[in-house]
Order: structure tokens, then C-alpha cells, then sequence
């Protein structure tokens, strides 16, 4: 049986919310990628310099921007500039979540849809390891209409909304939610083991 994905309202103090949300909405460390959940869903547009173009299949709007703050490989860690200047936050939910180990920060941009549109679902990790022994939450940094849809077609949705975390188990399928009712949807992503 699945365990439910828990949602907490005001997940952030007041203190530390609206400047480290801020920060991770403008701070300049964006790059664009041609997919979201999977590589397959890639037109090529990056990796053949837009030569190759995908068209069948493709959906032109399943692209996001993506700011990696924190990646741990196999052997190394990848940290920003972001990491050092917002650490005092990042300790802070690190001690919220009681993390003993992260393996991912990033912040994901979505573009807003003229009309609904819900990704493909997907896990955040391929990794046996991570995916049996890891949670996964998601931040919202911004309100708007869009969220996370969990399971498949007929799971429940969190919506997003500024300082509110969902977290799961990271081997939990899920799919974002475009939103319709604004130009940019912006989510934390996070993978940890707890302490």
C-alpha cells in the first residue's frame, strides 16, 4: 500500500520564507531544458543544435528551466554559488526535514499553458538506492493554478502554493501541473535521506 503524500501549509518560517523563495526565483543560475520528466521527450532542440528536430510526438511546451543547487554523484558533490549564499535556510529545512543526507536541490521553472496540461509521470530518481531509501518534497515557491499530480491519471493533486511542501517516498510516481493562471511556476525539489 502507498503511503499518502503529506502536504504542510506554512512550511517555511516568516522569517526565512519570502527572501529565500525570492532568491530562488531570480537567482541567476538557469539553464533550459527540452524535456521535463524524461530525456525522451526531448525535440533535440539542445543536444543537435536544433539540426536532428523531433516533431513527432513532441509537445513544444514540455520544457522547464532548471537551477541545480545541490547534486550528489557517486564520487562528488556539486554545490552553487546559491547553496553558500542561502545556507542558513537550506540548514534550516535540512533540520525541518530531518535530513541526514542530501542527494538533490533544484529549482524547476515551468512556463504557464493556455490550457491544462499535466506532464508525464515519472520518479526523480533511476537509482535502486535512492529510490527505496529516500524521500522526496516539493516546495512551492509561487501560488498559482498549476501543482503536483500523484500515482497516475486519477491520483489526487497538490496545488501549488507559495511556502507549502508535499513530500514522498521518491519511488512515488508523479507529474507537474502546468499552470494556466501565470506566466511562471516555480517548485524546490529535494531528495534526502532522513536522519
Amino acid at each position: 500500500m502507498r503511503k499518502p503524500p503529506e502536504t504542510i501549509k506554512d512550511f517555511l518560517p516568516d522569517k526565512y520564507f519570502p527572501l529565500f523563495a525570492l532568491d530562488c526565483m531570480k537567482f541567476q543560475h538557469f539553464s533550459p531544458c527540452d524535456f521535463t520528466a524524461y530525456e525522451e521527450e526531448s525535440d533535440n532542440s539542445i543536444f543537435s543544435y536544433g539540426q536532428n528536430l523531433k516533431t513527432v510526438g513532441v509537445k513544444k511546451h514540455e520544457v522547464m528551466f532548471q537551477a541545480v543547487i545541490f547534486n550528489r554523484a557517486i564520487a562528488s558533490c556539486l554545490t552553487t554559488d546559491f547553496y553558500a549564499k542561502q545556507s542558513e535556510a537550506i540548514n534550516l529545512l535540512a533540520d525541518m526535514l530531518d535530513v541526514k543526507k542530501w542527494w538533490m536541490l533544484r529549482v524547476n521553472c515551468t512556463i504557464g499553458q493556455d490550457k491544462p496540461y499535466v506532464g508525464g509521470f515519472h520518479v526523480d530518481f533511476d537509482i535502486p538506492y535512492i529510490r527505496e531509501n529516500c524521500t522526496t518534497a516539493t516546495f512551492y515557491l509561487n501560488t498559482n493554478n498549476g501543482g503536483t499530480k500523484f500515482y497516475d491519471e486519477d491520483g489526487p493533486i497538490v496545488n501549488s502554493e507559495a511556502n507549502t511542501l508535499v513530500r514522498f517516498p521518491t519511488n512515488t510516481p508523479h507529474a507537474g501541473v502546468w499552470a494556466t493562471d501565470a506566466k511562471l511556476r516555480y517548485v524546490l525539489n529535494m531528495t534526502y535521506e532522513t536522519k
